[in-house]
């Protein structure tokens, strides 16, 4: 009789410390998160954009996508357009680019990055253009877009 109430405080315990260390763990992060999205919104703070956006990446945490998606956007709109291919990135990375909504939002940002001068944005949607990847194959547009990016010609760029 005793072996049971024994077994039963050890199981007790046990689950205890597991179930309070987990939220300790879940607290700290969601903490670590949550400045970062302080810093983001108070002061368009770009460093902590992007360390937060590197954690969502190595964490693959598929609710947090949409969230450092939304910042991406506010900075795009407020600081810096070039951030226009970072939205189009993290749409691509989430897997949300299968939904026609969310491929013409972030083809829009993409593309006002590309006029903002971000030369990887324009070489993006030339590429784009080119192969009909996302978009319809359009050599027009693939060479108006491959101008803007002139630092990123290669021999396999054959519409030059």
């Amino acid at each position: 009789m005793i072996n049971k109430y024994f077994i039963l405080i050890l199981i007790a315990v046990f689950c205890k410390i597991f179930c309070s260390c987990g939220n300790r763990n879940d607290y700290y992060h969601n903490k670590y998160y949550c400045d970062l999205k302080n810093k983001i919104e108070q002061d368009l703070d770009v460093s902590a954009f992007d360390e937060l956006e590197l954690n969502v990446y190595y964490d693959d945490s598929k609710e947090e996508y949409r969230d450092v998606i939304r910042y991406a956007k506010i900075i795009t709109e407020k600081k810096d357009p070039m951030y226009g291919e970072n939205v189009f990135e993290l749409y691509e990375m989430s897997g949300l680019l299968s939904k026609p909504l969310h491929l013409d939002t972030a083809l829009i940002y993409l593309k006002k990055s590309a006029k903002a001068g971000n030369q990887y944005a324009a070489y993006k949607l030339g590429r784009m253009y080119r192969d009909g990847e996302y978009v319809k194959l359009n050599l027009d547009s693939a060479c108006y877009y491959f101008k803007l990016a002139p630092d990123f010609k290669d021999s396999s760029l054959s519409i030059y």
